[in-house]
């Protein structure tokens, strides 16, 4: 269980006229979040031959409910500088609750079987899947077109999701305090993942994300030090992003056909010093980029 009361000023690009400006509405509201988590794991250890397994699996429920009361401000936004922002800008206007409140539900079914396989004393192989159903059900807070005009009013929501991903990787230690692996896994993110108001999301099929790594982790000294590295490449080829057609509604409605990609590199060092001290130390580099948005 956790409440949050929310006061955020995040920078949005507009244009007037010839010139960009950049302006920093006020957003705020208050939130009520409860969650109930249950996962149970079996692991199973056997041999097929001569390959050792070790198998995992299990199930997991959870059941999450959003409350949201949304308050107004005004004036609603104020300008600043893209290279030069005020960190120390005050809002000076009054803000006051509105009376609709998002109500949301979710609840997921989740089950998983991974599995190792001892191929070779320096060898391993890794794979598994998961599948997800999230499921919500509830109202939301929306802009909605009327006659009369634009109106914030309650709107029922209803989505459910299916969900498979995987995961594949391999393992091979060339000596007994050293390794290298290289492993390749999908991820996917729910249309209503964070039990978000916004009708952006209601009605598209889940992210897909698909990540590649290769590293290598080293114990050196008697375990006194670690050492590890990677490079990455996470690639997602349906995110989300604005339609182009008109809307009834607002935010407008999005669609999956954007295209994102972050690539890297991260290296980490572990020393114990003395049995009282320890030392950390670690780098990453990450390289992001929107390929396509609308």
């Amino acid at each position: 269980m956790s409440e949050r009361d929310s006061i955020v000023t995040p920078p949005r690009f507009t244009r007037n006229s010839n010139s960009i400006v950049i302006r920093r509405p006020m957003i705020a509201w208050l939130t009520d979040d409860r969650t109930w988590d249950n996962q149970t794991d079996f692991t199973l250890r056997f041999n097929t031959g001569s390959f050792r397994h070790s198998l995992v699996t299990g199930m997991a429920f959870t059941r999450e409910k959003n409350d949201r009361i949304y308050r107004s401000s005004e004036p609603n936004n104020f300008t600043t500088t893209l290279l030069n922002p005020n960190p120390h800008d005050r809002y000076t206007g009054s803000i006051t609750t509105r009376p609709l409140t998002a109500e949301l539900i979710g609840n997921t079914q989740s089950f998983y079987l991974f599995d190792s396989v001892d191929l070779h004393p320096n060898f391993k192989l890794t794979g598994g899947f998961r599948f997800d159903r999230f499921d919500v059900d509830g109202n939301r807070v929306g802009w909605i077109r009327l006659p009369s005009g634009w109106q914030r009013m309650n709107v029922p929501i209803s989505k459910t999701d299916n969900m498979f991903s995987y995961r594949i990787g391999a393992v091979y230690k060339p000596r007994q305090n050293g390794s290298f692996y290289i492993a390749y896994s999908t991820s996917l993110n729910p249309s209503l993942e964070g039990l978000t108001y916004r009708p952006a999301h209601e009605n598209i099929d889940p992210e897909k994300t698909y990540t590649l790594e290769a590293g290598t982790k080293w114990d050196l000294y008697r375990n006194r030090i670690f050492l590890s590295g990677s490079l990455f490449s996470v690639n997602k080829t349906n995110a989300r992003t604005d339609g182009l057609l008109p809307s009834n509604t607002w935010p407008r409605p999005q669609v999956l056909e954007g295209e994102q990609r972050v690539r890297g590199i991260e290296l980490a060092a572990t020393g114990l010093l003395t049995r009282d001290w320890s030392i950390l130390a670690g780098y990453t580099l990450l390289d992001s980029r929107v390929i396509k948005s609308n």
